[in-house]
């Protein structure tokens, strides 16, 4: 497609052309003149809008530039307060671990018949009973340890119990061997009429052959004279 600038150029040489041959120099001459002038506005009418439209497309980019600066600075700044708001603030203590719950201790199992058996043959043999000086009678002390172990010798109705009687090293061997005879006897006669058959009791004397105390004085001669039980 042909421009408007280069249409009145070649208006402008086709009415030069035509001047020319016709010798009307006069006439052609204000005529070149007007149509140079006219071509002149038409260039100079482009170039201006040329220029302008370059100049608008400077502004326009420098604009969009400016505000797309703006627009980054604003967004660092932003972004710079809440980096710093959020360094700034105490952070929140965190919140305490419950408690376990307590773990609930599982019963003991019950104890086995031989554990049991066990825990009565060291209650029936743990204590034993003490008489005074030359006597074979039981005493109120007395008689509650032997109930004490009845009730034992009842509920475990397997034991056996040997009763041993004992005396102080005073007097004869003989004599002290038939005391210690009547106060094993004494005790044994005590728990058969309590209810335990008299082929689960056995009585023996050792006299004064196995004293617990070795020492000379009363306080010894005391835990001396006593029945010990032994299960069987």
């Amino acid at each position: 497609m042909v421009s408007a600038v280069d249409l009145v150029a070649i208006i402008g040489y086709k009415y030069r052309s035509s001047f020319r041959r016709s010798g009307e120099r006069g006439e052609a001459v204000l005529v070149h003149r007007s149509v140079e002038m006219l071509w002149l506005g038409v260039r100079y009418s482009y170039n201006t809008r040329e220029e302008v439209k370059q100049e608008m497309r400077r502004s326009t980019a420098w604009m969009l530039g400016s505000i797309l600066l703006v627009f980054v600075m604003v967004l660092g700044v932003s972004c710079a307060k809440k980096t710093v708001t959020t360094e700034g603030e105490p952070k929140a203590a965190p919140a305490p671990m419950p408690a376990p719950a307590p773990e609930a201790k599982p019963a003991p199992p019950a104890p086995a018949a031989e554990d049991k058996f066990a825990v009565a043959k060291k209650a029936v043999e743990a204590d034993d009973i003490y008489f005074d000086f030359d006597k074979y009678n039981l005493k109120s002390e007395a008689i509650k340890v032997l109930d004490k172990k009845v009730a034992l010798m009842r509920e475990n109705s397997q034991m056996k119990v040997r009763i041993e009687g004992n005396c102080d090293e005073r007097g004869s061997n003989e004599y002290n061997l038939a005391l210690g005879d009547r106060r094993a006897n004494a005790a044994k006669s005590y728990m058969a009429k309590a209810g335990i058959a008299e082929n689960r009791l056995s009585s023996i004397s050792y006299g004064e052959e196995r004293p617990v105390c070795k020492e000379h004085n009363e306080t010894c001669w005391a835990k001396n004279r006593h029945d010990h039980f032994v299960v069987q």
